[in-house]
């Protein structure tokens, strides 16, 4: 699949970030199949969490940046509090 993409890639990264969840995808099974791991408070495994975290945020980036997305933090000072939004932008208009 990695070999099939490298071609036809659009955006920079697109092949790395299809590495790391396709990675995280076989991580996660595998990790199930294990006896001796560490637990979650329930059913699931430390490193199944990790793996679910590891497809959710590259899955995030490839979609931003194949939609063509500026995300940023802006932080804005106030009198007496400083506020920190997420701004996002699509072809340079604001995106709620």
């Amino acid at each position: 699949m990695l070999w099939y993409s490298r071609n036809k890639s659009k955006v920079d990264g697109e092949v790395f970030l299809l590495y790391l969840i396709l990675y995280s995808v076989a991580r996660l099974f595998i990790e199930g199949l294990r006896t001796d791991s560490l637990m979650w408070g329930g059913p699931i495994r430390v490193a199944q969490l990790i793996s679910i975290i590891g497809i959710i945020i590259p899955a995030a980036i490839l979609y931003n940046k194949k939609n063509n997305f500026k995300c940023r933090f802006i932080l804005k000072d106030r009198k007496k509090t400083s506020c920190l939004f997420f701004i996002c932008q699509k072809n340079g208009e604001l995106v709620e």
